[in-house]
């Protein structure tokens, strides 16, 4: 039985909440959908329209239809993490980590489930592979930032006017910026999805078919 603790702790993007899991619980594989990125050097990827969030599932992105990044910072260095897309009507969302590393931690092609909450840090412990049963290691993954384009968004009855998601405007409908201060060196790993498509799209094919995977352009930069 897999034992879940609460604790409350203040950080920049709000005052959000640590799952802490005991227990044999299994490990995904996001070696085929994550990058290792390096400063300004932009990389396009596939995401589906609601994977970050969908009113229907709550607070749960879908790790195998998002895609993953991480790269690795110096304490200090100040950083923006840039999702767009082309496609009218898509709305991306962005979630980074600060992610410990080391020998008794998971490897970073390893994710913790099918599931991630977009606004939450969290330790998990004596995970195993869902395939094979070998041991993978522990996660520590402590939330910076987190926030999702709000421009032009035609569907926002399904999020909370409380929500943790971290609404931003910038002017430029399909693009979310979003900045952070690395506390310390190490691994920042990040996952970008989209979040309510608008119903009207000019791309064939539309949002109705939420299997399809639409373009998306991710920049890291100081």
């Amino acid at each position: 039985m897999i034992k879940t603790r609460w604790m409350l702790k203040l950080i920049p993007v709000a005052l959000l909440s640590i799952v802490f899991s005991t227990g044999a619980q299994a490990a995904t594989s996001i070696a085929t959908n994550q990058t290792l990125y390096t400063l300004n050097s932009p990389q396009t990827v596939s995401v589906q329209a609601s994977a970050w969030y969908k009113g229907a599932f709550g607070t749960a992105g879908w790790t195998h239809f998002s895609r993953w990044g991480y790269i690795s910072l110096k304490a200090g260095e100040r950083v923006t993490v840039t999702a767009q897309t082309a496609t009218p009507g898509l709305h991306p969302g962005i979630t980074i980590w600060n992610r410990q590393t080391g020998k008794k931690y998971a490897p970073i092609e390893y994710f913790t489930g099918h599931s991630y909450n977009q606004y939450l840090s969290f330790k998990t412990f004596n995970t195993t592979d869902e395939l094979t049963g070998k041991p993978v290691g522990n996660f520590n993954m402590d939330v910076v930032a987190n926030g999702y384009d709000r421009d032009g968004m035609t569907q926002t009855a399904t999020i909370p006017a409380n929500s943790s998601l971290n609404p931003l405007t910038d002017g430029v409908i399909g693009k979310v910026v979003v900045e952070f201060r690395a506390k310390k060196k190490g691994i920042y790993q990040f996952v970008v999805g989209g979040i309510n498509p608008d119903n009207t799209t000019t791309t064939t094919g539309g949002f109705d078919n939420n299997m399809t995977y639409w373009p998306v352009t991710i920049t890291v930069q100081k």
